[in-house]
C-alpha cells in the first residue's frame, strides 16, 4: 500500500479513537458512551437523585448536566421526549409551594407529583425542587408493576406513558425505574396529607430509619425481629401484591386508597393474596430474613404516589 495513504488511514483511525474517548469522558456522569442507543433510563441520575431527597449544592451542575443530555440528543439526531424537558428549581428566600407554582405555572398537586413535599410550609432556601413540563407526576415502577398495569390505573394508553419517556412498545422496564406521566394528577394530594391514618405493623425496636445510607436513601424503617414474627396491616386496603420480588424478597403490597401504599419485605411467609382485602391490625405475613437482607427483620415502607415516604411521618 503507498505509504501516502497508509499515512492518511492511521490519521483517520487515531482521530476516530480521540473522538470516541472524548464521548466517553463527557458523559461518563451520566453512564452513556457514543455506542450507546439512547435510553432515557440512563439519563437520570440527577433527577432521581433529587426525586429521592439527594439534594445539589451547586445549580450551575445540574444545568451542565441538562445541557450535556440535550448535545448528545442533537449529536444521536435525536427528538427529546418530556422526561428531558424536567427544569430544576433551587428554593430561594421567601418563596412558597404557591409562588414557584405560580412562577413556573404549574399547580400544586403537580408540584407534590414531582417532589417529596411532606409538610407544606417547611421547604426551606436550598431545596430542589423538579419542574414538569407538563401536568403530572413522576411516578416509580413498583413490584408487580409494568406500563400497561400503571396505564390501566391511571385510565390513559400505555403508549402515552412510552412516548413521554422514550420507552419503545416492546422494551421492558425494570421495578423502580422513574417515569413521567403526563395529563394526570396525584391520587395522594396535598390535603389528604394533614391526616395520620396508618399503624406501626409491629411492635419492635426501629434498627435503621429513613433516609440516606451506605450513599443511597433507605426508603423504609427496619423493625428488628426474630423470623416468624407476625407482620399486621397498618391499614385497611386491598392487596396489590403479594410475592417475590428481587431485592425485598417476599413482600406484600397494600393500596390503602389510591395513592396510598405500604410495602412490607424480607418476610419468610405470605398469608394473604393479592386481590384479598384486608383489615387494620389483621396478620398479613410473617418476618424473615429473605432477598437482599443482612438478618432477621420487617422493611416497612410508605408509598405517597409510588414515591417512598418517611413512615413514620404517617403512623398514629
Amino acid at each position: 500500500m503507498n505509504k501516502k495513504y497508509l499515512f492518511i488511514l492511521l490519521i483517520i483511525i487515531l482521530v476516530n479513537v480521540i473522538f470516541l474517548n472524548f464521548n466517553n469522558i463527557i458523559f461518563s456522569n451520566e453512564r452513556i458512551v457514543a455506542s450507546d442507543t439512547y435510553n432515557t433510563e440512563l439519563k437520570y441520575t440527577r433527577v432521581n437523585e433529587i426525586y429521592n431527597n439527594n439534594y445539589y449544592e451547586n445549580k450551575d451542575d445540574f444545568i451542565y448536566n441538562i445541557k450535556i443530555r440535550y448535545n448528545y440528543l442533537d449529536y444521536q439526531n435525536l427528538d427529546s421526549c418530556l422526561m428531558e424537558k424536567i427544569e430544576f428549581h433551587m428554593v430561594e428566600y421567601g418563596e412558597t409551594l404557591w409562588s414557584i407554582a405560580q412562577k413556573h405555572n404549574v399547580n400544586i398537586d403537580t408540584l407534590i407529583g414531582a417532589n417529596n413535599i411532606d409538610n407544606m410550609n417547611r421547604i426551606k432556601p436550598g431545596d430542589s425542587l423538579l419542574i414538569l413540563p407538563v401536568k403530572g407526576l413522576l411516578y416509580k415502577i413498583g413490584p408487580g408493576q409494568n406500563i400497561e398495569s400503571i396505564a390501566e390505573n391511571f385510565n390513559i394508553d400505555s403508549s402515552v406513558i412510552r412516548e413521554a419517556n422514550n420507552i419503545s412498545p416492546r422494551e421492558k422496564v425494570n421495578v423502580d425505574r422513574l417515569v413521567l406521566i403526563p395529563g394526570v394528577k396525584p391520587e395522594f394530594g396535598y390535603k389528604d396529607r394533614l391526616e395520620k391514618m396508618l399503624v406501626a405493623p409491629i411492635n419492635g425496636r426501629i434498627s435503621s430509619y429513613y433516609g440516606k445510607r451506605w450513599g443511597r436513601i433507605h426508603e423504609g424503617v427496619d423493625y428488628a425481629v426474630n423470623t416468624g414474627t407476625s407482620i399486621r396491616a397498618a391499614g385497611a386496603g386491598r392487596v396489590v401484591y403479594s410475592g417475590w420480588s428481587n431485592g425485598y424478597g417476599y413482600t406484600v403490597i397494600i393500596e390503602h386508597r389510591k395513592g396510598l401504599r405500604t410495602l412490607y419485605a424480607h418476610n419468610s411467609k405470605l398469608l394473604v393474596h393479592s386481590g384479598e382485602w384486608v383489615e387494620r391490625n389483621e396478620i398479613i405475613s410473617k418476618s424473615g430474613n429473605t432477598g437482599n437482607s443482612t438478618g432477621p427483620h420487617l422493611h416497612f415502607e410508605v408509598r405517597i404516589n409510588s414515591r417512598a415516604v418517611n413512615p413514620l411521618n404517617y403512623l398514629r
